[in-house]
């Protein structure tokens, strides 16, 4: 079998705990190939102090139909 490159994000929040991830391995070539799409508007984000209702929105349209395994909005503790 060929070396791949194996990425990880991770993403580190406290927990008290801990912490385990699984990983599976086949010899079965893969038939699909998973793509990261991350729309991000950072320059819009500029909430003003106390603002209710802010609102930031992005789009993105796909040359081909798909499936979408997550979806992963954050806002890590600022936001409700």
């Amino acid at each position: 079998m060929a070396a791949f490159p194996v990425v990880f994000n991770v993403h580190l929040r406290p927990s008290g705990k801990a912490e385990r991830i699984g990983l599976y391995f086949t010899d079965t070539p893969r038939a699909k190939f998973a793509m990261l799409m991350e729309l991000e508007h950072d320059g819009a984000i500029d909430i003003p102090s106390g603002e209710r209702d802010y609102v930031v929105s992005e789009d993105f349209r796909t040359p081909l139909d798909l499936l979408v395994l997550a979806v992963y909005p954050h806002a890590h503790y600022l936001g409700s």
